[in-house]
């Protein structure tokens, strides 16, 4: 028979798995929330790359370094390794709202993006951030 305190300790380890594993729940409800139309903005985007070419959408790109930053990963070699998961894959499907997204991309293809973009296009789409926060009264209250 288990004691009591074993079982307390269980509990309290599923518990923690469940708050640690919504992040990205909570992160996506936002998102979603305060920004529909993020990925439309993101794809709108002045495209560097050869069009031809393309296998993912630059809002792929872009929400995969977003996506690699808030879950902590430190560097690209543990970002390929880390999202080499269907789950992982699925997020980014659904955060980039990209329905042919099979696979994530790698490392150095999103470094190669990243280095070819005009960083006044990440400027513009923040700015559409900050409008559409201004114009829906968000932080009025506040």
């Amino acid at each position: 028979m288990k004691r009591k305190s074993e079982w307390n300790t269980k509990k309290k380890k599923r518990r923690a798995k469940a708050n640690h594993d919504k992040g990205i729940v909570d992160f996506v409800k936002i998102l979603r929330h305060f920004f529909p139309e993020l990925p439309v903005w993101i794809n709108n985007m002045d495209d560097p790359r050869v069009q031809g070419y393309c296998i993912y959408t630059q809002a792929d790109y872009i929400m995969m370094g977003i996506l690699k930053n808030i879950c902590g990963t430190k560097s690209m070699n543990n970002m390929d390794e880390n999202f080499n998961e269907q789950s992982c894959i699925d997020n980014l499907r659904y955060l980039s709202e990209d329905s042919y997204l099979t696979e994530m991309p790698n490392k150095d293809s999103l470094t190669y993006y990243l280095k070819m973009l005009d960083p006044g296009q990440l400027a513009k789409v923040r700015k559409k951030m900050i409008q559409a926060l201004i114009k829906r009264k968000n932080f009025d209250r506040a």
